[in-house]
């Protein structure tokens, strides 16, 4: 094998990284191994870059890519078989491709969930100013599109993106003009690096961030463009591509084809068959990549959905007391959804949605499912009264409450380098307090019978029961929370958001003013918000309602009070 050298630059020499290893046939393990013997750190995803050779030396740089982004299609590609497959006709070159993706980017014109996407694939350390300027510009057709070039790339390969520019393989472009199967795989390739290519404007156009997102990012927007636009079912005009083609005569002729995905072409199986996918709009699955190269699978409905309605009460709130809707109070008012093991670090951790579904000693699983779930006014377990569940919540809240005095007028330690948009420390403490004290005028957590006794004084309806949410049927609590669809309802048409509105925005009020938390804002908890039916605070809590109860044939205990 060739000698290989790991060097920073070069200006002599230059030649693309596929050619040098198709000649040299240099495997990216042996590349791998070469850079690890240095004494260098494992290989990172960055910018292919290219290789210098002399003789029988190779020299790559440090920045160049990992094999899988140049041309392994993450989402299935290699099932095209280019061996089996005749040679690129001769007669043709391609000119040019026009994509058409930005028009059905998801949720483009919903600013919240067009910015919880960006943030979950291209990670949340871009501000929330610069995804909306992102999102005005695709709108208004003034987004930085990626160029195309193309390039013979060999056997399983099939595309790649490095600053700007979308490589793509010849012979799949071409072969895609009449062939259903590789015009479905050419559509999962562009969709792939086009996401690289959001990741890489918007850290170095709209941001000077630099790097790249943690994981693949280009499979993770792929996965959630293909379910927005349910493209497994749907049709789809993706690009126009202009080719050059050589008649009998010799003589050249331009040709522009359409590259649509029909209704029945490529055929729904096929199109199964190159994807892992779930097209149930409540398991909508994509494959995350973690610090630790393990990679786990999350569901962006949930992450989009999981936050909607505290977010959107809260900056109302904060706006009817006069509080500045900043960074801090955000966070706080997702953590209890999406908790990182330090309560006091202003930030969420993404990675929560999957600890709390299988590390059980992790800060998310206690939450949903265990000791912790109380700050979701939910019950840990049938071992608790609602007495006592409510005694716990009161606890927690001096605690967030006071911590969020003492906090009050500082700046958080930034989160990112260059953070702007934390006003207020404190406010990250209120934020947990307000999220659950909201989730307790949610039917699915805290039970309140609307027919039943309203608060004397207080606000809405006195507590029956606070469930668990083991013995729930996770779609049936998640419509409970998000009032049936997070994407296009309102706050105030979700149940009991009116209430938690005006609760959220007297805590506010209190914090606003430095009232102490006792006697006033306890007493405005313990009396006005968190009341409990007395003929059923000392029974035991961590049921459900049979409205969001599992199926029949499930061991979880349901209750129906009508």
């Amino acid at each position: 094998m060739s000698k290989i050298h790991i060097v920073n630059t070069s200006k002599d020499g230059l030649d693309s990284f596929l050619k040098i290893a198709n000649n040299y046939e240099v495997s990216f393990p042996e590349l791998k191994n070469a850079n690890k013997d240095r004494g260098n750190p494992p290989f990172e995803k960055r910018s292919p870059g290219y290789v210098i050779y002399n003789g029988d030396e190779i020299l790559i740089p440090r920045n160049f890519m990992q094999n899988n982004q140049l041309g392994t299609c993450v989402l299935g590609c290699s099932q095209v078989d280019k061996k089996k497959e005749s040679t690129m006709p001769e007669n043709k070159d391609i000119i040019g491709i026009e994509d058409y993706f930005l028009s059905s980017i998801p949720y483009l014109q919903s600013p919240y969930f067009f910015k919880k996407g960006i943030l979950l694939i291209f990670g949340n350390e871009i501000p929330a100013n610069e995804i909306e300027k992102m999102r005005h510009d695709m709108i208004n057709g003034v987004f930085e599109k990626p160029k195309y070039e193309f390039d013979s790339l060999g056997e399983g390969k099939y595309g790649y993106y490095y600053n700007g520019i979308i490589t793509l393989d010849k012979f799949l472009v071409i072969k895609a003009q009449d062939n259903f199967k590789y015009r479905w795989a050419l559509l999962l390739v562009m969709l792939e690096e086009y996401g690289h290519h959001i990741d890489y404007i918007l850290r170095n156009k709209y941001t000077s961030i630099g790097g790249d997102a943690k994981g693949d990012e280009g499979q993770i927007f792929a996965g959630d463009y293909i379910h927005y636009n349910d493209l497994l079912e749907s049709n789809l005009h993706y690009a126009t591509v202009k080719l050059v083609k050589k008649n009998d005569a010799g003589t050249r002729q331009e040709h522009i084809i359409e590259y649509d995905i029909l209704e029945d072409n490529p055929p729904k199986s096929m199109r199964r068959e190159f994807i892992e996918y779930s097209n149930n709009r409540f398991q909508d699955k994509a494959t995350i990549r973690l610090k630790d190269g393990t990679e786990q699978e999350v569901e962006f409905f949930a992450i989009r959905g999981l936050g909607a309605m505290h977010e959107e009460i809260t900056e109302k709130a904060a706006q009817d007391s006069g509080i500045t809707y900043d960074k801090a109070l955000e966070f706080g008012c997702e953590w209890p959804d999406l908790p990182c093991e330090s309560q006091h670090t202003v930030n969420i951790c993404y990675n929560a949605l999957i600890e709390m579904k299988s590390i059980k000693h992790s800060k998310a699983y206690k939450s949903h499912y265990g000791i912790y779930s109380y700050w979701h006014a939910m019950s840990p377990g049938s071992h608790m009264t609602n007495q006592q569940v409510k005694y716990k919540m009161l606890i927690q809240a001096e605690r967030w409450y006071t911590d969020g005095l003492k906090n009050k007028g500082e700046k958080p330690v930034k989160y990112r380098d260059g953070a702007t948009d934390f006003k207020d420390r404190g406010l990250f403490f209120i934020g947990k307090l307000l999220h659950m004290i909201q989730d307790s005028y949610t039917q699915s957590h805290a039970f309140r019978d609307r027919d039943g006794e309203l608060i004397k004084n207080g606000i809405g309806f006195k507590i029956k029961l606070f469930q668990g949410y083991i013995n729930q049927d996770p779609k049936k609590h998640e419509l409970a929370d998000n009032g049936g669809d997070p994407f296009h309802c309102t706050i105030l048409s979700v149940p009991g958001a009116t209430d938690a509105l005006k609760a959220s925005t007297e805590i506010l009020k209190y914090y606003k003013s430095n009232t102490d938390f006792k006697p006033d804002v306890y007493s405005y908890l313990d009396e006005k918000i968190l009341v409990l039916d007395s003929k059923n605070a000392n029974e035991k809590s961590g049921a459900s309602h049979s409205s969001y109860a599992k199926e029949e044939g499930n061991w979880s205990i349901s209750f129906n009070f009508f």
